[in-house]
């Protein structure tokens, strides 16, 4: 998907490949990459666990419910880092 939100097709060869990013069992995203990154499979996972924890994060629902957690959070964070 580009900035504007129309999915794009996926690499078909040359030099770009695509990795699925998947969330909780269900595909995200692709990461389209260099295919030398394919020689490091450790780095292309840290990558697509990044971009999956980014993503979801993007998608979290702003607004009052999410205040109303973050209220309740900040104090206790607040009193643990003052408590002796």
């Amino acid at each position: 998907m580009d900035v504007d939100g129309r999915v794009l097709p996926p690499p078909d060869g040359g030099d770009r490949v695509a990795t699925r990013v998947d969330h909780d069992g269900a595909p995200l995203a692709l990461l389209v990459h260099d295919p030398v990154l394919l020689d490091d499979p450790e780095l292309v996972e840290a990558a697509c666990a990044a971009a999956a924890l980014a993503l979801s994060n993007e998608r979290r629902p702003s607004g009052p419910c999410r205040s109303a957690r973050t209220s309740r959070v900040e104090p206790s964070r607040t009193e643990q880092t003052t408590s002796p």
